[in-house]
């Protein structure tokens, strides 16, 4: 048995796979780490050059399905005590294992470890982004000072706290994560049915199953290209904002929790709804102005984004302040 496996799902990558594979055997870490790709049916010549490049890896090829399939196809037969997720575009930094590791070990109460991350261009991986996933997320910050510091940059965080982190608006990377295998194959799956926001979803789960430990270290840097499923805002907003209506129906009896759901998901809709403005989407617009008043009637800025967008006045384009 592996100590630790590491998913990476593949889809026509060949090209950088590579430098994610040798991030991977880069590592400090003195245990033993399965690397498992998962070839998500790649119409490239992925299959040829990456096993015969590196026959040390567990190569699995399937039909193709999306990144949650790739990765529960990877999680199911993954044998490290472990379970890491790297995609084919990403990169650990050589100490990501160990400490990652490290803290679960001395940790039993903790299921998972997340930690902040760096951004680069495809092409340029040691020219980073000036600001990390933490500079634009800086809540992480509050919840770290409420709980216990295991060590230098580390944080125990309870489950509820991290459940809020994400409610909140914390972009999780599933590139950071490393589980513990009972949780990664006896609990959670990578949600088949979503092809954006999966990874939302899942964390949305992981923290209702186990407490999660924070390193406040840049440990991954992901990779940023054309053919990145971020580069569509918009798409992505409406998805996150459909999981947490998800996450409202699925707790009728904790009404508190409701309520600051509620709370949240009024500030992002009345944000989406500014963004169909701009684009001209005045329909949608003014649903989701109404829906975001609904959901926290105390806010009257929906009304005003409602009021602006019945009127076309003449600058109502510029952005209100936050929700």
């Amino acid at each position: 048995m592996a100590d630790v496996s590491v998913i990476v799902p593949l889809y026509n990558r060949a090209d950088v796979v590579t430098g994610t594979i040798d991030s991977i055997l880069s590592q400090d870490f003195d245990g033993e780490v399965e690397i498992v790709v998962v070839d998500d049916g790649s119409t490239d010549n992925a299959a040829q050059t990456v096993p015969s490049q590196y026959p040390q890896i567990t190569y699995l090829q399937k039909k193709n399905g999306g990144v949650s399939s790739a990765r529960n196809y990877g999680m199911a037969r993954a044998s490290g005590r472990y379970v890491a997720f790297l995609d084919s575009d990403d990169l650990y930094e050589p100490s990501k294992l160990s400490t990652s590791i490290q803290l679960l070990e001395r940790q039993p109460d903790a299921g998972f470890v997340f930690t902040d991350f760096s951004r680069f261009n495809i092409g340029t991986p040691d020219r980073l982004f000036k600001n990390t996933n933490s500079f634009f997320f800086k809540r992480i910050y509050k919840y770290c000072s409420e709980n216990m510091q295991l060590g230098e940059s580390a944080y125990l965080l309870p489950q509820q706290q991290v459940l809020n982190l994400l409610v909140e608006g914390y972009f999780m990377s599933p590139c950071t994560l490393v589980l513990r295998k009972e949780l990664a194959q006896h609990v959670l799956q990578w949600p088949e049915h979503r092809s954006i926001s999966e990874d939302f979803h899942f964390f949305l789960s992981l923290a209702q199953a186990a407490s999660g430990i924070y390193i406040d270290r840049p440990m991954t840097r992901v990779g940023r290209g054309d053919d990145n499923l971020s580069v569509n805002h918009l798409a992505c907003h409406e998805a996150d904002v459909e999981v947490l209506r998800e996450l409202i129906a699925s707790k009728a009896d904790d009404p508190v929790f409701r309520k600051f759901v509620k709370r949240n998901l009024s500030r992002r809709l009345c944000g989406l709804a500014w963004n169909y403005r701009t684009k001209n989407y005045r329909h949608k617009a003014k649903a989701a102005y109404l829906e975001s008043y609904k959901l926290n009637p105390g806010n009257v800025r929906p009304l005003v984004g409602y009021l602006r967008t019945i009127v076309a006045a003449k600058g109502a384009d510029k952005p209100l302040a936050d929700c």
